[in-house]
């Protein structure tokens, strides 16, 4: 456990810990968009790390890191993601825990939904003071299962944590090219193939695509490219070469590639539905994704109609301002705040 404390800390500090995974391969965010918030708190928040010694895989390794995790410091004991099952043991007076989405218990039935839903979301929920979700969206989604009916939730949005700058392009209204990210089930890449069929366009995709994906690109007709896993520098690269980026997902905790996508003054085009258009604050042509209609036809809008396109990508810009680090780290600062002072409800 390491402190991150400000050089010129006030004589009284709020120490905060954060508990986060040990991240497996590949996957990161939570501790990115932590580091990001942590970088931008006033000076009377001190932060310390506290990272699980294992994955969270196995039934011994869980109570491991449990108490583990019980053993952690701090005036409050912030739980970041995904381990809720942390807080088991934590002071409830003290922890906050931070719930990024809730799509998985739609997919799982029986006995499973039933012990995922316990483990991860009810139990954890009812040992927290403050409950923080990353959207509107997953809040909602909470309470429409029954679970933290009685709890102080509250949103608290991602940050923007690659904040790219901006990056100019003439719109290649010729040939356009695509960029889809994501090719798990939620990205809903099969009907937005689909409905490129007859678009000249390409289609540049970053994910490991199916075998019965890249058929259905070729039946398709669609000009295509493959990129697997990329740096940050690389990513960036690909928001710079594309035209627009579409984000037609079935559900999303959050949608950040939106914000990635409008910092650098892209069009955007995503789902009318789950968290996105409240993450695209007006600035996307919103579609419906289980209509390829409805997609072909918010694709063909951006690319055939200039003034339409100009007016999301000034609004897109003007909406990322709203996921400033610094916002977000005053929003948790206020809650850090809250709770060492004992005015949160129990």
């Amino acid at each position: 456990m390491t402190a991150e404390i400000p050089a010129h800390a006030p004589s009284h500090q709020i120490k905060v810990t954060h508990l986060l995974r040990k991240p497996a391969a590949r996957h990161f965010s939570i501790e990115r968009l932590f580091r990001a918030v942590a970088a931008k708190f006033p000076a009377d928040i001190a932060v310390s790390r506290h990272v699980a010694r294992f994955e969270s895989r196995g039934f011994l390794r869980r109570v491991f890191i449990i108490l583990e995790a019980a053993r952690a410091k701090g005036d409050v004991l912030h739980v970041t993601g995904d381990n809720h099952f942390l807080a088991f043991l934590l002071p409830k007076r003290r922890t906050v825990l931070t719930i990024h989405d809730a799509l998985t218990i739609s997919r799982l039935n029986g006995i499973r939904r039933w012990l995922f839903v316990m483990l991860w979301f009810r139990l954890p929920m009812s040992r927290a003071r403050i409950i923080t979700v990353v959207s509107e969206e997953t809040r909602t989604r909470l309470r429409s299962l029954g679970l933290g009916d009685q709890a102080d939730i509250r949103v608290v949005p991602n940050c923007n944590v690659a904040n790219y700058p901006p990056h100019p392009k003439p719109f290649s209204v010729m040939q356009p090219e695509l960029l889809l990210i994501g090719t798990n089930w939620n990205k809903n890449l099969d009907r937005v193939i689909q409905s490129l069929r007859g678009v000249r366009c390409r289609a540049r995709i970053i994910g490991n695509l199916s075998e019965a994906q890249i058929k259905s690109l070729r039946d398709q007709q669609v000009e295509f490219s493959v990129a697997g896993r990329l740096s940050d520098a690389e990513v960036l690269d690909e928001y710079r070469r594309c035209d627009a980026l579409i984000f037609a997902s079935l559900e999303e905790g959050f949608g950040l590639p939106i914000l990635e996508a409008q910092s650098v003054g892209r069009v955007v085009v995503t789902s009318d539905r789950s968290s996105m258009p409240e993450v695209a604050g007006g600035g996307a042509e919103l579609v419906d994704p289980t209509s390829t209609e409805s997609i072909r036809g918010g694709i063909l809008r951006i690319i055939h109609d200039e003034a339409h396109r100009k007016a999301l990508i000034e609004r897109g810009f003007e909406n990322v301002l709203r996921f400033d680090a610094s916002r977000v780290a005053e929003q948790y600062a206020a809650i850090y705040r809250e709770i060492a002072a004992g005015q949160a409800p129990y």
